[in-house]
């Protein structure tokens, strides 16, 4: 279960990705910059392991962040449901 959400929300972050680098590219038809061409076509060229890596690893930051959220909101309101064993 675990592992299907994780990868769903890589799924999600993947399709982003794409989605931003259509953006540009179609931001880019407009205003036809070739400093922002030459960009797009670096960002075009990354590897897929390697954006694969990034992604999974941005989403291991996030989850990090919100558990450490999540535990700081604990702390600041305790719950008067405890297990008394």
């Amino acid at each position: 279960m675990r592992n299907q959400i994780r990868d769903a929300k890589l799924e999600g972050l993947k399709n982003a990705w794409n989605k931003f680098y259509g953006k540009l590219n179609e931001a880019n038809v407009q205003i036809r910059n070739k400093k922002i061409a030459a960009i797009i076509i670096e960002i075009g060229k990354v590897d897929p392991h390697i954006k694969n890596a990034v992604l999974e690893e941005y989403l291991r930051c996030a989850q990090r962040v919100h558990t450490i959220a999540f535990l700081q909101w604990r702390l600041k309101f305790p719950s008067p449901l405890r297990d008394n064993d």
